[in-house]
């Protein structure tokens, strides 16, 4: 099945901290139509995030989407406390590489999608 990769539907993946004991994944779409197909279709969900990044679902601890914003947060509990030693970002800004890792099938997406030379 032909798919393409998030970066090129999304205008910004990025990764925060959330405290000592989270780290936040925002996502946000670059076009309404594809937003919502996106979560009409369930094409991101926490189970599929958990798989990306290889934690139990649990560790998924918030999953919200923003309609206004075409926008999807996820916090996830992080591995060792912000600044404990180990920590290998205390900013939490170097988490997203995994969430870049998902492909959406480009069946369930609008007509178009894919056609500027994305992968399939």
């Amino acid at each position: 099945m032909s798919s393409i990769p998030m970066n090129e539907l999304c205008s910004i993946v990025r990764t925060k901290n959330a405290g000592p004991f989270l780290f936040t994944l925002d996502i946000v779409f670059r076009e309404r139509a594809v937003y919502e197909a996106v979560k009409a279709h369930r094409l991101l969900t926490r189970e599929q995030l958990a798989a990306a990044y290889g934690v139990p679902v649990e560790e998924v601890v918030v999953f919200e989407t923003f309609d206004n914003v075409m926008a999807v947060k996820a916090s996830f509990r992080r591995k060792i406390t912000a600044a404990s030693p180990g920590d290998p970002d205390v900013y939490a800004m170097n988490q997203e590489v995994p969430a870049l890792t998902i492909r959406f099938p480009l069946a369930r997406l609008p007509a178009g999608v894919g056609a500027q030379g994305a992968p399939k």
